[in-house]
């Protein structure tokens, strides 16, 4: 995926490893952990997409041709696997699901804190 490429993996990684670790802190038992390790995997997988999806749509600005169902593809399944995961997030954590959602927030700041900028 040219995702990875466009990010810094170590500093992405290293810091969101971090705001977990403090959400897992906020966690009251070993299935609310669980819960905010799911949310976590799946944010990950999310903002993968999410530049995927922004790259494919970049390429369409400058006259590349694209393919249409693979860029909805894309967009749909970033949307359903966020939503699967804070549902069984919800699942496991109840009212409390907000602690993942909080870190989610803080993550999508990390992701443009990491993105490799073009000179």
């Amino acid at each position: 995926m040219r995702s990875i490429e466009k990010i810094n993996l170590w500093r992405y990684l290293i810091l969101t490893v971090l705001t977990t670790s403090i959400a897992c802190f906020f966690s009251t038992n070993l299935r609310e952990i669980f819960g905010i390790l799911i949310v976590y995997a799946a944010t990950i997988i999310n903002h993968l997409l999410l530049i995927e999806g922004g790259l494919q749509l970049t390429d369409a600005a400058s006259g590349k041709k694209i393919d249409k169902v693979n860029v909805v593809l894309v967009f749909l399944g970033k949307f359903g696997l966020l939503i699967g995961a804070i549902y069984l997030g919800w699942q496991f954590m109840g009212n409390r699901v907000f602690i993942p959602m909080v870190n989610y927030l803080v993550q999508i700041f990390i992701l443009v804190f990491s993105y490799k900028k073009e000179v």
